[in-house]
């Protein structure tokens, strides 16, 4: 039985609505658009972008970073390309589901309804 996870992914245009998904581990490279997978992110949370996104052009993901920051997550670096948000690995280290956390700071960014 395959396992899904439901996750928040957010595109770096702006014209297109973070959107929350069932997905499997698999689904998490597609909603990259197939990029090499890098994990960051921290506590009760994680995220995912792609590898290469700078090296490829992708553009700055304004509302992935200003999310990811407002979660807590402390670098100068910035998110390129689509990102997916989720919560923190399990004991076994696999992915599981966007936390409250993360929905209500999408929220009061407003990028999801109340």
């Amino acid at each position: 039985m395959t396992r899904h996870i439901d996750v928040l992914v957010i595109d770096a245009d702006s014209s297109k609505q973070p959107e929350r998904r069932s997905i499997t581990a698999d689904g998490i490279g597609q909603a990259l658009n197939g990029g090499m997978l890098e994990a960051f992110g921290g506590g009760v949370w994680s995220g995912y972008c792609d590898e290469e996104g700078k090296f490829k052009g992708l553009p700055f993901n304004v509302r992935a970073t200003r999310l990811a920051r407002a979660l807590g997550w402390r670098t100068d670096d910035v998110l390129c390309g689509p990102v997916v948000f989720l919560g923190d690995a399990d004991e076994n280290g696999a992915d599981t589901s966007v936390t409250p956390q993360v929905l209500d700071a999408a929220r009061a960014l407003g990028y999801l309804p109340s």
